[in-house]
């Protein structure tokens, strides 16, 4: 049970999304901003793209796992671009909250990598 804290996927996911909602509390000078959806930066796309980029780093690129991995960071992304605005005004993302987003998920996935 202990081996999970030395997975570097969990890490890079978490470490992504939790700096994408304290940069939202950040920029919007509010508590509750942690807990949102939507708004700069996009704390899922920083996840997804984080956790992606590092099963690549840790299992090769052209391996089924990273295969997976993207497909299923392809899902979230379209999800949070098509879906999101069917929803709610309140949980949208825009193009550059999510190119933010994906930018800090590969900054973390490269940072863990080198550790």
């Amino acid at each position: 049970m202990m081996d999970i804290f030395k997975n570097r996927v969990i890490w890079t996911a978490v470490l992504s999304f939790l700096s994408c909602q304290t940069l939202k509390v950040i920029l919007r000078k509010d508590w509750k901003a942690f807990k949102s959806y939507g708004g700069m930066p996009s704390g899922h796309t920083a996840l997804v793209v984080g956790a992606t980029l590092s099963v690549g780093f840790e299992r090769g690129f052209s391996s089924p796992c990273f295969g997976f991995a993207f497909s299923i960071a392809l899902v979230v992304i379209s999800d949070i671009l098509r879906l999101r605005p069917k929803i709610s005004e309140e949980v949208i993302h825009r193009p550059n909250e999510m190119i933010v987003g994906g930018i800090i998920g590969t900054i973390w996935a490269v940072v863990i990598a080198l550790l």
